[in-house]
């Protein structure tokens, strides 16, 4: 008996008033509103103005509207008028017909009943009215956007890093369950993880592959896909294993392809795609992924390197072309508010190859001035930049200033002690300069060797052999090339450097054997026959020793092999030539120099440069001094037209190297540039009319000056 009273008693509790307030919470939490009044947030349960008998029995029942108390109300002291604490409450009158109560409010029969109906309206007007903020109150619009894609299992991605920016709407319902909750899959859960989680996965793959565990790694980047398809690292990781160390093109062109199924405007994907396709040959195609990647992403520089350098080494357009993509690479950086070193290492190196800028020569300066200005702003943005040291001393020993470039080496190491390459450019520059001695030289290239044994870096064995081949050991320069072809197989360099070595001092089988294993192993899968760009060197070489050896129809298969895979190999066409020329074909030899000199533009690199030096050499051998004559014309009118054309850019470039203060020295100088641009204008116009017929090539402004004088 004692336990029914008591369960009545909770049945009661449970029903009272107070309990509507969970309720109400709810119903007022379907929306996202900032609520700018001070009042309290919690609503009033209804009241019944028409039932003035119970009001004084509900009174403490009811929360009022005007309360402060954020908690929700307690419950009634008292049932019907006697508080539930006294003696008589466990002993409960007969409950009477007449005294059902019908509701949750505790309305009888007996007093004045409110209908049902509007009871209901009472209720739905008061909840309506607690419910509804007021209108000072203002909808938070982005947190009620991510309830709602948090609801219907979306994910919204930015386009770019603009606050305006377009979304990329992902569905995510396959991650979660019917609830909206993530679902668990043998303890593991298989919604999308925090991003640390991920970055952690594809630093320890890349770490794993520097140490030589590329099956880990492999698998460390899967697992990166797994937890999240869209992030484009984890593709370009496992594309790099691929390409790099399992030689499988098309296995890491299909992870790439995959990345960009996700996310088809990823930079990064579409500059890794088109340096895969430029590295088997297709250039179209590596030219248009470079294109994309940088209208994708306007400062992305590794886009803007891959197509200058591109255009310039294999495609043929002369160094203007690089310099209008480095130009408006250093633009959209300024536009960003970023800056890169990598941009002016690349860009002074390019200055390099294509040797000084004409303006450089008329204004007197001194030689490299414009590369080793790049070389320096890329230094001031990163004094570690490895690369831009490197490439400066690099330069610097080429033009003999050795100490300058000792500097630069010793620079390197003072922070990068492992640095290889350094190790091997200091070794090559000590091994040039005539006061060092061979002792110093042998420790740098050991110094080399060690650091670079874990990275298979074959060019430092190759440039080791080459030195002690000149001191005379060659069974050790073989032992190192051979070392240099197990550390990195698809080094071609190596693989001459050995075939070159085995043809000068060893047997002619033996250098076939070497060129023939180098071609197998360098070969590219779209090369064709030829086995692509990178076998050209080799090519040349073994028609080189063809020809030596009087087999001349093999050394033209050779010759004709280095052409397809590279049609602008300058030492295959000058060596093809010269053996067309030595065997009386000396009109084979003219039309090989033609058919190369047409390729070429006349804002081409130096290598015209010395295809016109070699065809004017072989017709004064040949004692034909009026044609040679007339080929040194030509070559004379093609550069002064490459440096007219190199000196309209000369401004722009000169702007974005200037420093911000200007002196009267400056101007003078640009005037003084300026002055001799229009005096090369002018030598121009006198070559086009026939009167510098032996224009010397060596003091041009002095001579254009001396003419100009006699005509004044």
């Amino acid at each position: 008996m004692q336990r029914a009273t008591l369960l009545w008693i909770l049945l009661t509790v449970s029903s009272a008033p107070g309990n509507s307030y969970s309720l109400q919470r709810h119903q007022q939490s379907t929306r996202c509103y900032v609520n700018t009044n001070k009042q309290s947030p919690h609503p009033s349960p209804p009241t019944d103005n028409n039932n003035n008998n119970n009001n004084n029995n509900n009174k403490n029942n009811s929360i009022t509207s005007n309360s402060k108390s954020r908690s929700p109300p307690s419950p009634p002291s008292t049932i019907f008028g006697k508080s539930i604490w006294s003696f008589e409450s466990l002993f409960p009158e007969p409950i009477q017909e007449s005294k059902i109560t019908r509701g949750d409010w505790g309305v009888s029969e007996d007093a004045n009943v409110t209908s049902s109906s509007s009871l209901s309206s009472t209720l739905s007007s008061s909840l309506s009215s607690s419910s509804v903020p007021s209108t000072n109150a203002s909808v938070n619009v982005l947190l009620s956007q991510k309830v709602s894609d948090s609801i219907n299992n979306l994910s919204r991605k930015p386009l770019s890093n603009s606050s305006t920016s377009p979304y990329t709407i992902y569905d995510t319902s396959s991650l979660k369950g019917e609830a909206g909750v993530a679902k668990f899959r043998d303890g593991v859960r298989l919604g999308r993880p925090l991003s640390i989680n991920i970055d952690l996965l594809n630093h320890s793959a890349k770490k794993m592959f520097k140490k030589g565990s590329w099956k880990e790694a492999i698998a460390m980047y899967e697992e990166a896909i797994g937890c999240d398809p869209r992030d484009g690292r984890a593709y370009v990781g496992i594309a790099t294993i691929y390409r790099r160390k399992l030689r499988d093109v098309a296995t890491a062109r299909k992870y790439l392809k995959t990345g960009l199924s996700y996310d088809p405007v990823n930079p990064y994907l579409l500059q890794v795609i088109g340096a895969l396709e430029e590295s088997v040959g297709h250039l179209s195609k590596a030219e248009r992924h470079y294109i994309d990647s940088a209208k994708s992403c306007s400062y992305h520089v590794a886009a803007w390197i891959g197509l200058a350098q591109l255009r310039t080494r294999k495609l043929g357009q002369g160094g203007q072309a690089g310099r209008v993509c480095y130009m408006t690479a250093e633009r959209e950086l300024r536009i960003a508010g970023r800056n890169s070193s990598f941009l002016y290492t690349a860009w002074g190196g390019m200055e390099v190859e294509e040797g000084d800028h004409p303006s450089i020569e008329l204004s007197g300066g001194e030689k490299g001035e414009i590369a080793r200005k790049l070389f320096l702003k890329a230094i001031d943005i990163d004094p570690r930049c490895s690369a831009a040291w490197l490439q400066l001393g690099v330069m610097e020993g080429k033009m003999k200033n050795y100490n300058k470039a000792k500097e630069c080496f010793e620079t390197v190491l003072t922070f990068d002690p492992k640095n290889s390459r350094v190790m091997q450019a200091y070794a090559v520059l000590e091994s040039r300069n005539p006061k060092s001695q061979s002792r110093s030289v042998i420790e740098l290239f050991e110094r080399a060797v060690k650091a670079s044994s874990n990275r298979g870096d074959a060019g430092t064995f190759q440039a080791y052999a080459l030195y002690v081949a000149k001191l005379g050991d060659l069974d050790a320069a073989r032992v190192l090339l051979r070392k240099g072809t197990e550390a990195n197989p698809r080094h071609p360099a190596v693989w001459q450097a050995w075939g070159v070595l085995e043809t000068r001092y060893g047997k002619p089988t033996n250098a076939r054997k070497v060129f023939q294993q180098g071609i197998w192993n360098c070969a590219q899968s779209g090369g064709g026959q030829s086995g692509g760009r990178r076998c050209a060197i080799l090519w040349q070489a073994w028609g080189v020793l063809e020809s030596k050896q009087q087999d001349y129809s093999a050394a033209r298969r050779c010759f004709s092999r280095a052409l397809d895979a590279d049609r602008r190999n300058v030492p295959a066409i000058v060596s093809w030539a010269l053996m067309e020329n030595s065997i009386g074909e000396t009109s084979d030899a003219r039309a090989l120099f033609e058919r190369a000199l047409k390729q070429y533009s006349s804002g081409s690199n130096e290598a015209k440069t010395d295809l016109w030096a070699a065809y004017e050499r072989m017709e004064v051998n040949n004692g034909n001094l009026r044609l040679a004559e007339g080929i040194r014309d030509r070559s004379v009118r093609d550069k002064v037209e490459r440096k007219v054309e190199k000196i309209k850019d000369y401004s722009s470039l000169n702007s974005s190297l200037k420093t911000t203060g200007r002196t009267d020295d400056d101007n003078n100088k640009n005037n003084k540039v300026y002055g001799k641009i229009e005096t090369m204008t002018w030598i121009k116009e006198k070559i086009s009319e026939g009167d510098l017929l032996y224009f010397d090539e060596v003091a041009p402004i002095k001579r254009a000056k001396k003419l100009s004088e006699e005509d004044d």
